[in-house]
């Protein structure tokens, strides 16, 4: 067994107890997040209230997980290996303990290192969240909103038949004309395809072009019809022709 250490940052007597309680709750998903094969126990071996420091016994093999993803998150910026999404957002919700009570900080000692959760190492577990698998493709749906205030990133939303869901569409000035025209409207929209790499789930499509299906949704024969396709987008030297093409044909 080895220890983990929990030290928030600050004034003993500027410190809320419901900041160390949040603190814990956050720790233990982080820790619970990396044993998910197996049932774990967590028996406090130091608690001193007045400075909001924390220890706790566990499994070797877990403390090794979590030092060896700090190292891997830090410097690649992606998730570690026998981390989960969870060990992630736990990890998040942990940063922002200090916000959100007026500390200084909150620290982790990790086998005789400490590692303190700052601006640095946050925005690394926030671009490992982001993580995602990228394909080119297209979906199907009612495109139910749009915003394209000036200055702002251009958005909409699909949502997809069939499904309670929706799916955030990311567009460019030359496609706002475009897609406002056609809210409402059932559209078959393509372009570069986000998902989650757990799940496969599709998170986002940056749109590179759209067409509105008739009442029996029926397929695109004709590229050339697709609204806007490809302004100004990247289809690997493909024309947009060769792309709808190349992709039917998956």
């Amino acid at each position: 067994m080895s220890e983990i250490e929990l030290n928030l940052q600050g004034r003993p007597e500027t410190i809320d107890l419901r900041a160390l309680r949040d603190a814990l709750k956050h720790l233990t998903s982080t820790v619970e997040s990396v044993a998910t094969d197996r049932d774990i126990d967590l028996p406090i071996t130091d608690l001193r209230v007045g400075s909001a420091k924390a220890t706790f016994a566990v499994e070797d093999e877990v403390q090794d997980s979590l030092v060896r993803g700090l190292v891997y998150v830090q410097k690649e910026r992606r998730r570690p290996e026998g981390w989960t999404r969870q060990t992630l957002k736990s990890l998040m919700g942990l940063s922002d303990v200090p916000r959100r009570f007026g500390l200084d900080g909150v620290e982790l000692g990790l086998h005789g290192s400490k590692w303190t959760l700052d601006q640095e190492l946050e925005s690394a577990i926030r671009a490992a969240l982001d993580e995602v698998s990228l394909s080119l493709g297209g979906i199907r749906g009612r495109l139910c909103s749009y915003s394209a205030l000036s200055g702002r990133q251009r958005t909409a939303r699909i949502e997809i038949d069939g499904s309670a869901k929706s799916v955030e569409i990311k567009f460019d000035k030359s496609l706002t004309k475009d897609v406002a025209a056609n809210i409402e409207m059932e559209v078959e929209a393509w372009g570069l395809i986000s998902r989650d790499v757990d799940s496969d789930v599709i998170v986002k499509l940056d749109l590179y072009g759209l067409k509105v299906l008739d009442d029996q949704g029926a397929l695109l024969d004709n590229p050339d019809a697709l609204v806007g396709l490809a302004r100004g987008a990247s289809l690997g030297g493909l024309s947009s022709e060769e792309w709808v093409r190349e992709l039917r044909s998956e």
